[in-house]
Order: structure tokens, then C-alpha cells, then sequence
């Protein structure tokens, strides 16, 4: 085989780049086979032909790996979810009851929960714990504000915290 004279005809699962006399064109593929149907004359004849004479020609038809897609990373969303639960109801009234007993703990709920981004949740989860079982938040209040984090893609670990898990 002459590797210096010719690229290899190459293909994807979905489109054929085809060589022709001074061009390579992508032709799409249906059946494995290439799909003529959108082009029109001369450059008709002129596929047809390369085509005929790869195949005559005996060269290898050089399959390239259809690209692995690689899905872009969730960013967590964490102002949509301070406005979420700092806007939840149940939240609210349950913060509202803790202040009534104990002012500072809101305040250090709220740096322990600032410095969740940075550090995780070792910090957090105690004063969230605490706050919870002060104020006796249900299981499902929990578990609601653990689906409204996951809502905003945060942590698996923080969403974990805020259910108790």
C-alpha cells in the first residue's frame, strides 16, 4: 500500500469525508453507505466518481472515533438557592423561632454556611444540626431543603448535611 500518495478516506459514524481533485467533502452517511442526495451537477459526477474510484482503488477506509462527548461540569448555583430557602416559609419560621430564643444563632448559622463553598460542610453541619433540633425542623422540611439544593446543583455532601443523611 502507497501511504505517501493519499490520505485514507475517512469516516465517522455519521458523515464520510470523501477526497475528490482539490477538495474533501463531508458527505453523510446512511446505511454505512454515502448519501448523494443533497448534492447536484457537476459536483455530483465528480463525488460519484472519487467514491467509485476509492472503492476500485482498494484503500483502507479509516474509521475515526465519533468524539466522546465530555458534559460540561454542573457549576452549583449557590445565590439561586439563598434566595430559595431565605424565601422558604418554613425556613423563615423556623429562623424566627430560633432568634426568639437564641439571637446569635442565625448569624453563626449564616458565617458556617458562607464558608460551606470554601471549606464543605464540617464546619456547617453541627450548627445546622443544632439549629434543627433547637427549633425541631421535621424530617420532611429537611428533606425539602436538601431537593431544593439539589435543584441548584450544590455539594452532594451539603445537600446530605441539610437532609441529615
Amino acid at each position: 500500500m502507497d501511504f505517501t500518495r493519499s490520505i485514507f478516506m475517512r469516516h465517522d459514524s455519521t458523515t464520510l469525508f470523501l477526497e475528490s481533485p482539490g477538495a474533501i467533502t463531508p458527505i453523510p452517511l446512511v446505511n454505512g453507505e454515502p448519501d448523494f442526495t443533497d448534492f447536484t451537477e457537476p459536483s455530483l459526477s465528480v463525488l460519484q466518481t472519487a467514491w467509485q474510484d476509492f472503492l476500485d482503488s482498494g484503500k483502507p477506509l479509516v474509521v475515526i472515533p465519533d468524539p466522546e462527548l465530555i458534559p460540561e461540569p454542573v457549576m452549583p448555583e449557590w445565590d439561586g438557592f439563598n434566595f430559595a430557602l431565605f424565601s422558604n416559609v418554613d425556613f423563615l419560621t423556623y429562623a424566627l423561632a430560633i432568634n426568639n430564643q437564641n439571637p446569635l444563632a442565625i448569624p453563626v448559622l449564616i458565617t458556617q454556611y458562607n464558608k460551606v463553598a470554601e471549606y464543605g460542610t464540617n464546619q456547617f453541619k453541627p450548627y445546622f444540626d443544632l439549629f434543627c433540633q433547637v427549633t425541631q425542623v421535621t424530617n420532611e422540611h429537611r428533606n425539602q431543603w436538601g431537593e431544593i439544593a439539589e435543584s441548584f446543583n450544590l455539594p452532594t455532601e451539603f445537600i446530605n448535611s441539610i437532609k441529615n443523611e
